[in-house]
């Protein structure tokens, strides 16, 4: 057994935490874009979530994201970015459930492994929901894929930065 040491000349994209994310353009359901930096920078803190309407587990957890919203509107900015190819189910479901919240949409395949975007590849987005925390220079906070108890790590450590 030989162990070398490797030195790792590729690009680091930011991606876990306390990395630093890129300030990537999004664009809402309406079609107009935005950079998450100017997210961020309305209230201190970007909680961005990663779903889509195919997602079981992410509608699952719509009630706790609109009460999360509602306890921390004034402290955090909330981003929802649905993985879909189309706006339309996305606008029914966010209306329906009252997501008043930034609601964007990243065009894309869901379930077929779709790394078109830079935004999905680059943050590497792998499974949903993935909720991810920046601060205003876009440092990446905290980092959490799935629902349960990752959710549930998401509302603690929501609680420590803004309670």
């Amino acid at each position: 057994l030989t162990i070398n040491e490797i030195t790792n000349k590729q690009e680091l994209y930011g991606f876990r935490t306390n990395d630093v994310s890129k300030n990537y353009e999004v664009v809402d359901l309406n079609g107009n874009s935005t950079t998450l930096k100017d997210l961020a920078e309305k209230r201190g803190f970007l909680l961005l979530d990663f779903w889509g309407t195919w997602c079981v587990p992410c509608k699952e957890l719509t009630p706790q994201l609109v009460n999360l919203n509602k306890k921390y509107s004034n402290k955090m900015q909330l981003a929802s970015l649905a993985f879909e190819l189309d706006s339309k189910p996305v606008l029914e479901y966010t209306a329906k459930n009252k997501m008043n919240w930034y609601n964007g949409i990243i065009k894309g395949k869901p379930k077929s492994g779709d790394k078109s975007s830079p935004i999905i590849s680059d943050l590497r987005i792998e499974c949903y929901p993935t909720f991810i925390v920046l601060d205003s220079n876009l440092n990446i906070l905290f980092r959490k894929c799935g629902s349960g108890d990752n959710y549930l790590e998401l509302e603690a450590f929501l609680s420590s930065i803004l309670e």
